[in-house]
Parts: structure tokens; sequence; C-alpha cells
């Protein structure tokens, strides 16, 4: 009871974070948390929110207690609308169409976005009403949480299709005088996602593939079943490549995790917690003896 009591503490805190210098998080605004990294000239938004009120809001907020600089850059970490919804609340399309602002977004994410939001997208909406409540009346203390976050539907949701895409496994861009070290996860937690490491900052986001919690590996509200295994391979990936020299871990929900040993203990942790569920589920489902118990249980002799 202690540590959920702390989980819910620190997950219901909402406000402007600090990371380290120049990095920044939106947290509380929405289900999904804003990232804000300070470029040379101006700023690399992390993943926008739903809505376009709730990352405006979120915007606004940073701008009252930091440098008023324009948003040079945006960064879809993946296709889930929580990610890009609420992009035009701090950038608009003239934005893009001019060349002021680029944004990022993983292999395959235009195609990933049609298929679950236009193709299945009333479906799967409706669904999700059942799944977080967004119509239930709120209680005295509002709205309690979704696990990953705050329960956010009402505003106008929006998308701006990205300017550059992350094609190759691994790729290192510098954005605004920022280096960034990304890394294409396909088929964990979304069809098309990226995770990224910032060795000015020795800050590693790990997008939504690891959070403080098990994550859903079939999502109630009907979007595609994310596969384990390469989910855990892509843990490990990460932790081989970017885990000895992180600092800080930070992902696009819930609060980030500061020390090199901690951040080893949670990368080991989700990956062997995802590969273990994998492996004994194939293990369960092939193993001959339940098998043939099974055959008999359905089959019974005459």
């Amino acid at each position: 009871m202690k540590n959920n009591r702390i989980y819910y503490e620190v997950n219901i805190a909402n406000g402007l974070f600090k990371v380290v210098d120049r990095v920044y998080q939106i947290r509380g605004f929405d289900q999904a948390t804003m990232t804000i990294i300070e470029g040379d000239t101006g700023l690399i938004v992390v993943d926008p929110l739903t809505v376009n009120e709730a990352s405006k809001a979120g915007l606004d907020l940073y701008y009252q207690h930091r440098p008023r600089k324009p948003v040079v850059a945006v960064i879809y970490t993946h296709s889930h609308s929580d990610h890009y919804g609420g992009v035009k609340g701090v950038i608009s399309e003239e934005d893009v169409t001019s060349g002021k602002v680029r944004i990022y977004a993983p292999n395959g994410f235009m195609n990933a976005v049609v298929n679950e939001t236009l193709i299945i997208g009333n479906a799967l909406f409706r669904r999700a009403a059942f799944q977080f409540g967004p119509l239930l009346p709120r209680g005295e203390r509002g709205n309690v949480d979704a696990g990953l976050g705050k329960v956010s539907f009402a505003g106008t949701t929006s998308l701006i299709p990205p300017t550059d895409t992350i094609e190759k496994p691994s790729e290192s861009r510098t954005i605004d005088g920022v280096e960034f070290d990304f890394m294409n996860t396909p088929n964990t937690e979304a069809p098309a996602e990226m995770i990224f490491y910032l060795p000015q900052f020795r800050v590693l986001d790990m997008a939504e593939i690891v959070t403080h919690n098990l994550h859903n590996l079939l999502p109630l509200r009907g979007t595609q079943v994310r596969d384990a295994n390469a989910w855990a391979k892509d843990i490990n990936q990460a932790l081989a490549d970017f885990g000895p020299k992180t600092d800080v871990l930070i992902a696009q929900h819930q609060w980030p995790v500061w020390g090199t040993e901690r951040v080893d203990t949670i990368l080991r942790k989700q990956r062997d917690l995802y590969k273990f569920i994998n492996d004994q589920t194939i293990r369960l489902i092939t193993d001959p003896a339940r098998n043939i118990c099974n055959i008999y249980r359905y089959f019974p002799s005459n």
C-alpha cells in the first residue's frame, strides 16, 4: 500500500519540471508528457499531447518560467494520438510549410496513424471511452488517473504530417545544435515508435517502451497487439548502447529516473518483464503434456 501511495502522489503531480539544464517536461496536463528541449535558437517539443488546448497550456506555462524562444522542431516519438494530437497548440501548418519548423517521426508513422485512427478510428475511440472513462463525472478531487497519466479527451485534436522520417534502425541528427541519437523500435508499444539519446545532456528518452508500470500487450481499445519479444529486444539494445552513459532516463509518460545505476535497474527489469511474459506464454501453449491434457479434456473418449 505504501508503494501504491507513493506512485499515486508522484503521478498526480502536475506542472513544469526540470530534468537537467535545457531539458524540461510538462506533466499532468494530459495522459502523455510533453518534453521541451532548449536548442541553440529555439525549442524542440517532443510529443505535443492529445489536444491543442492542453499542449498550448503547457507551452504557456513553460514561457512563464523560461525565455520565450520559438518552437523550431517537433518530434513525434510514436503513432498514438496522445503523442501528436495537440501539435497545433504549439506550431502552425504555415510554420511547417515555410520551413521554420521541422517535424521528425519514426519510420512508418503516417501509415500507422492511418491504420489505427482512420480505418478503425470510430471503434477504437468508442472502446477507449469505456477503457479510460473520460465521460465519467468528476469528483471533488477531479480526474484520478489512467495509470500512465491524466485522461484528457476534451479539446481539439490535430495532426501535421512529419517533414523528416528516421528511416534506419539507428540515425544521428543534429537539431538546432542538439545532437540526437535515434533508435527505431517498431512493433513494440506502437507499430511505429522510436527512442533517442541526448549525448550533450546524458539523457535517454525511452518514449513509451519503458514506464513505471507493466504496459498492456493486448490493448482493450483495439489497437495493434504488441510484440513482447521485440519489445524486450529493443530495451536490451538501448541498455547496451546507451545505459552506461545515461545519467537520467525519461519517458513520454510519468516521471524521470536519475542515476546510472537506477537507470540500469529499470531497463533490466522492464526488459525481463516483457521477455518473461513472451517466453512463458510460448512455453505453456507448446507444452506437449499440457496439450495432451487439453485434448482429453475437450474430446473425452467414449
